[in-house]
């Protein structure tokens, strides 16, 4: 997926990420999302918590 269409999301409230597995899934989950899909595309958290930062602001159209 191309950086500039990259957004997170954590409403699915039965699918926490690992090491919260079987706790409800809330938004105080979203670094360790952002954390596992760094990983899975080479890039830092930091990048990746940038850049769908911006494309939510964008998709949100949110100056």
């Amino acid at each position: 997926m191309p950086d500039g269409l990259l957004l997170t999301e954590t409403d699915a409230p039965y699918l926490a990420p690992e090491p919260t597995r079987g706790k409800r899934c809330d938004s105080r989950m979203i670094s360790r999302v952002i954390e596992v899909l760094a990983e899975a595309r080479g890039q830092t958290a930091e990048l990746v918590e940038r850049l769908t930062y911006q494309n939510g602001l964008d998709f949100y159209n949110i100056s």
